[in-house]
Parts: C-alpha cells; sequence; structure tokens
C-alpha cells in the first residue's frame, strides 16, 4: 500500500517536474511581455511550495536524479521508486529545488551570453577573429606601448587576384581559399599576436613586442603557409590557379603614432607589393614561386 501511494506520488511529481521545467524554458525568452514573466514565477514559486508540502517523503535519491540531472526519461527507466530512502525535511526539498532552477538559469544565460559574445567577434565563415575585436586588441596595444614605450606592429595581407579566382572557379572556392589562408597563416601566429579577417579577402595581424627581426620571422612564416596552402590546392586539381598574396606593415611609433596612421601606412606599402605582383603573378611556375608574399 504504501509503495502504491509512493507511485502515484512519483507520477504526480514527474508531471510537476515537466510544467516547472516549461516554465523555466519560457521565463528566459526577451520577447515575452513582463507581465507573464511575473505570472510564471508566481507559479514557479506556488509549485515549488507544493513539491515540498506533497512530495517530501520521496526519497534524496530520486529528487537528485530528477532535479539535478533533469533526466526524467532516466528515472523512470531506472524504477526510480525502488531508491526510495528516508524521508528528507520539507526544508531541505525545498533548497534542492531551488538551488537547481536557479542553477539552471544562471547557466542557461551564461552560454547564452558566452554564444552572443562570441558571434560578436568571430567571422562567420573562416572562424578566426573578426575586424571589430582587431579594432579592441589594437586599441589596447596602443595603450599598452604607449605607456611603456613599446613598438607594435600591423600587418595587412591581400589575396592576389582574389576577383579573377572567384570568376574563374567559383566563389565557394574563393571562400575554400580564404579559410585555407586562415588556417594555415594562424598555425603560425604566436599567442600573444592577434590574426583577424579584416574583411573580403583581406587579413590583419597585430604584432606585440615587435623589433626589427620580426619582419624577416613574420614573413617567412606567413610564406611557408601559402606554400601549404598551394600544395593542398594541389593535391585537388594541379590546374587551379596558385595563391599568392601582398602585405604591408605599419610600425608604431616609426610610422604612425594612432591606429589610423598606421593603417594607411601599413595599406599603402600592400598596395605597392600588389602592384609590383601583377607584374609576374602568372608567370610563377612552381610553388616555391608562386608562395612568394610582396
Amino acid at each position: 500500500m504504501k509503495k502504491q501511494v509512493l507511485n502515484r506520488k512519483a507520477y504526480k511529481l514527474i508531471k510537476l517536474v515537466i510544467i516547472m521545467s516549461l516554465i523555466t524554458a519560457i521565463y528566459p525568452i526577451q520577447s515575452i511581455d513582463f507581465n507573464i514573466k511575473l505570472i510564471c514565477m508566481i507559479a514557479l514559486i506556488f509549485l515549488t511550495y507544493y513539491a515540498v508540502i506533497e512530495f517530501k517523503k520521496i526519497g534524496v535519491i530520486l529528487v537528485t536524479i530528477l532535479y539535478m540531472t533533469g533526466m526524467v526519461a532516466v528515472a523512470i527507466m531506472t524504477r526510480f521508486i525502488d531508491y526510495h530512502t528516508n524521508a528528507v525535511m520539507a526544508f531541505q526539498l525545498s533548497t534542492l529545488i531551488s538551488v537547481y532552477y536557479l542553477y539552471a538559469y544562471v547557466n542557461k544565460n551564461e552560454i547564452a551570453n558566452k554564444r552572443l559574445y562570441e558571434s560578436s567577434i568571430l567571422d562567420d565563415m573562416t572562424g578566426i577573429y573578426n575586424k571589430r575585436y582587431y579594432r579592441l586588441k589594437a586599441e589596447e596595444e596602443l595603450a599598452r606601448a604607449s605607456r611603456y614605450g613599446l613598438r607594435f606592429a600591423i600587418i595587412l595581407m591581400d589575396v592576389d587576384h582574389f576577383k579573377l579566382i572567384n570568376d574563374r572557379y567559383g566563389h565557394l572556392y574563393g571562400d575554400e581559399i580564404l579559410k585555407s589562408i586562415a588556417v594555415e597563416v594562424g598555425k603560425g601566429i604566436r599567442t600573444e599576436d592577434t590574426f583577424c579577417r579584416y574583411g573580403g579577402d583581406e587579413y590583419i595581424i597585430l604584432i606585440s613586442n615587435y623589433c626589427d627581426q620580426s619582419r624577416i620571422r613574420v614573413k617567412e612564416r606567413i610564406q611557408n603557409s601559402i606554400k601549404v596552402v598551394n600544395e593542398s590546392r594541389n593535391e585537388k586539381n594541379r590546374e587551379m590557379m596558385p595563391v599568392s598574396i601582398s602585405i604591408g606593415f605599419g610600425v608604431y611609433p616609426e610610422d604612425g603614432t594612432n591606429l589610423d596612421d598606421l593603417f594607411a601606412y601599413a595599406d599603402g606599402e600592400m598596395y605597392e607589393a600588389k602592384m609590383e605582383a601583377n607584374k609576374h603573378v602568372f608567370k610563377a611556375e612552381s610553388l616555391e614561386a608562386c608562395a612568394t608574399i610582396h
């Protein structure tokens, strides 16, 4: 008889959990009217109190299965009534339920906020940082360099003849090129530096603690990365046009004392390199030649 009573209580508790879960899921939705949210909150408090009074004799393990994991189906399949233990006090059950729902609400909001933040600083296609994140990091780097008398550099990268690549092989192929460049160049970026897609076929690298040898080292890493991109392209189709890039450096404080001046200097240097690239890029006959950065 006692087991039948507990059985009925257990199934009533399952229904109660489902209702409370629906209310919890609805509450965080931003578009819902405040009055409806208020009603949901009052209903949740009432149901919690009802659970405390009605189900205070159900064991700790049952409560844990239903509330801490949220897996009602698991509780049913494992015949949770067999786990009945000593009765718990109303205060204990109330605390457990309240803590669970508070944790669930905070956790959902934390995950949502994290996803929202990541979507605001990451490029959708390549997965690397975007222009917005570059600007934030560049302003931090400028403030640090200005305060402590340090040097840093921004490097602009642009894919040569990217429009022709899109026109000849299609935009999907062009997108794959951009993704490959992001992956391979990203492998050679130091943890203290920042690599971003600036827009279109342009990338930008923020180099902290810049020194005179940094230019050579960075160019070598980028050159090796582009060589890998071409090797992977050639494995699929050797008739594809090789990838080459042009780059430009803007070094603080020599080439500018603010971000706009540094960008303009790097952009001008990159433009000159691109004009030089136009003279011979189609004559490249080897991976080493086409992987050369200008």
